[in-house]
Order: C-alpha cells, then structure tokens, then sequence
C-alpha cells in the first residue's frame, strides 16, 4: 500500500483573508457611523446658533425701538396677571 503524502501550502491560513475582510469591514463601518453622528450633531449646533441670532437681532430691534421711542415708556410696561407674594 502506497500512502499519498500531500502537502497543502497554506493550509493553516484558509478563512483568514474572509476574517480581515471582515474587520476591514467593521472599522469603515465604526468610522461612517462616526462621521454621520459628526454631521448631525454639525446641523444641530448650526441649527442653534440660527436661532441664537435671530433672537439676538429681535432683542437688539426691540431695544432700539425703546430707545427711540422715549416718551412711551409706559406701553412697555407689562402685567402678567397677579402679583407674587412672599
């Protein structure tokens, strides 16, 4: 009996290139996920700071109308109702 001795090159080494696609995979995954999360927290604080300038220009306005409207100080008086007791 003859007995066929092979010799696989490699042999060890069949699944790994499928496990570093994998984990390739994985990171450029956690990495979009990452910019994404940048991106929407990008548009939120843009989206704040709109709406802290548009309250700023109105307060400004206001201000300015108050200031060139000196005779009418009492208009801007304001009662919100009742009074606060200690």
């Amino acid at each position: 009996m003859l007995i066929k001795s092979c010799s696989f090159n490699g042999g060890q080494q069949q699944g790994v290139g499928l496990i570093e696609v994998l984990v390739s995979v994985l990171v450029l995954t956690v990495g979009i996920l990452g910019v994404v999360a940048m991106q929407t927290r990008a548009l939120q604080f843009s989206q704040e700071s709109i709406y802290t300038s548009q309250a700023l220009m109105m307060a400004y306005e206001m201000t300015d109308r108050m200031r060139a409207n000196k005779g009418s100080e009492i208009q801007y008086l304001v009662n919100y109702g009742s009074d606060v007791t200690a």
